[in-house]
């Protein structure tokens, strides 16, 4: 009976601990709590005026975990074009502050890069150095490691280059990379829309420049659609022609050999336009429009023919309005098939199938604004060698220059014409009155008395 008691004792013991523990805890963890709360409370407060600001600032270990391309000094002008591009996405993306631009851009120069920045900092001084601003450390890069000839390259790739085929895709990537190589020649962005416009197919540009985007991307567009549908068209036009398939050189034989390529493309040509050549004639007949056109009367002899396209004696008329008549000559001058052929040429193709008011003008002064044609001449003379250097004359009145002005009033004396001497040493000149109706012996007799007694004069 009395062990019972001795065992139970311990246990009671524990209890009353644990009871005492919690009852502290609960008084202990509304203080805590409480304290915990003012903490972040003060915290909070004391960082909030200054959070914008620690949200833009970046240090050297944020910068580099964006993983930014090193610059070795060998890429050439394109490798550091495009360099310079990535590193200023990096710089952005970091929130790189503008005083910290330069220091942490330098520190990516590899091999003849970085030999260059330890050179320009030992030749400005390493405060000099680190204080550049990024467009003065980019206007050093480029004069250092892009020379006038490969500059000179890109530019003369992008100003010459232009869609094949319908490879539209190809091209605008190409044109994008370009233009991001020499920002130069696509700015503002009119002059880079005016460009990309200009090295489409000639079959699409006509249509692209009517439309007169506002946006570049409103002309990638435009170019895509009008891409797809020639190819739609074309391969429509092979599924009946195979159906109806003809000799191979029937064309060549009505036409007369090559010209008959060219008269299908005039053909195909105006089947593409074909709404539009309908929707500028309707515009060109209205009131406001019509005194523009010069027809004096010749629209009422214009025939309608079931397709809906006016002609006039069998041709397509060609009004003036929507810039319609500038596509079709540049269709003919430009095309790949056609190379830039004179005025008669391209007006003894054009007239099968086209007409307007005063065409073989229009088509005159359009070549002769061709800038191609007018740089290109073929020289039609023989070489002309190396200048030679003409004899000095000893003594003045040793060798002589004559001309004769003819065709004067004249005078009361009789005279009509001037005879002038020049004495090619001297340039001392002499200006004899004489008659055009006078003798060789008559002028042996002046040049005697005038120019003879002047030269031994004392």
């Amino acid at each position: 009976m009395s062990g019972r008691p001795s065992r139970g004792r311990p246990q009671n013991e524990t209890l009353d601990v644990a009871q005492v523990v919690a009852q502290q805890l609960l008084e202990a963890i509304p203080n805590i709590v409480t304290q915990v709360t003012a903490g972040l409370n003060a915290n909070q407060g004391s960082s909030g005026g200054n959070r914008g600001s620690n949200e833009r600032e970046c240090n050297y270990k944020s910068f580099m975990a964006c993983k930014p391309k090193e610059f070795y000094g060998k890429e050439g002008a394109v490798g550091l074009l495009k360099w310079i591009d990535s590193m200023e996405s990096v710089l952005h993306i970091s929130k790189c502050l503008e005083r910290n631009k330069v220091e942490y851009a330098s520190c990516l120069f590899q091999d003849r890069a970085l030999t260059w920045w330890n050179t320009l900092v030992q030749t400005r001084g390493r405060t000099a150095a680190y204080q550049l601003t990024w467009e003065d450390l980019k206007k050093l890069l480029i004069e250092e490691y892009c020379p006038k000839d490969e500059l000179q390259k890109l530019e003369s790739e992008f100003w010459n280059h232009s869609m094949v085929g319908t490879q539209i895709e190809k091209y605008t990537v190409r044109f994008h990379e370009l233009a991001k190589l020499v920002p130069h020649m696509v700015t503002p962005e009119e002059k880079r829309i005016d460009r990309y416009i200009w090295g489409l197919a000639p079959e699409i540009r006509g249509m692209v420049t009517s439309a007169n985007p506002t946006t570049i991307q409103s002309a990638v567009s435009l170019a895509n659609r009008l891409t797809n549908d020639v190819i739609r068209m074309g391969a429509s036009a092979k599924e009946s022609s195979s159906s109806k398939r003809k000799p191979a050189n029937q064309g060549e034989k009505k036409y007369g050999g090559k010209s008959g390529r060219k008269q299908k493309v005039s053909r195909n040509f105006m089947t593409s336009l074909k709404s539009q050549i309908i929707n500028a004639q309707e515009k060109a007949l209205c009131k406001e429009n019509l005194p523009g056109e010069t027809l004096h009367g010749l629209e009422e002899r214009f025939e309608t023919k079931p397709d809906g396209v006016r002609y006039f004696k069998d041709r397509v008329w060609i009004p003036r309005v929507n810039n319609l008549r500038d596509m079709v000559l540049e269709e003919s001058h430009r095309s790949k098939y056609s190379i830039h052929p004179g005025a008669d040429k391209i007006y003894k193709d054009l007239k099968e199938y086209y007409w307007w008011p005063g065409m073989k003008k229009d088509i005159a002064l359009y070549v002769g604004k061709c800038l191609t044609c007018s740089i290109v001449k073929a020289e039609h003379q023989k070489p002309s060698g190396l200048l030679q250097q003409p004899e000095i004359p000893q003594w003045k009145w040793e060798q002589i220059s004559m001309d004769f002005v003819t065709k004067l009033p004249r005078t009361a004396r009789g005279h009509d014409s001037i005879w002038v001497i020049v004495d090619r040493l001297t340039k001392s000149a002499h200006f004899l009155p004489i008659r055009e109706d006078f003798k060789m012996e008559k002028l042996a007799q002046i040049y005697i008395d005038k120019i003879e007694t002047y030269m031994y004069a004392p």
